[in-house]
């Protein structure tokens, strides 16, 4: 089964930020954003387009909650 969009995608982010919380409690929402984006992997139809473009198109990438967390 292949599910998409933003139904799917938010209840993945809100776990891995609860993760990304227990283990360090002192992040700010702030923090949160920036490591989310930071730690994504990039989309492979985006790889070549320009960062700023493919970030305001698809956002920034694929979650990678491991690297978040």
């Amino acid at each position: 089964m292949w599910l998409s969009g933003t139904s799917m995608a938010a209840p993945v982010v809100a776990g891995t930020v609860a993760m990304m919380l227990h283990a360090n409690p002192s992040l700010t929402p702030a923090m949160v954003k920036s490591i989310l984006q930071f730690t994504a992997q990039p989309l492979p139809s985006l790889a070549n387009a320009n960062p700023l473009v493919s970030m305001l198109n698809q956002g920034a990438g694929y979650l990678n909650a491991d690297g978040a967390v």
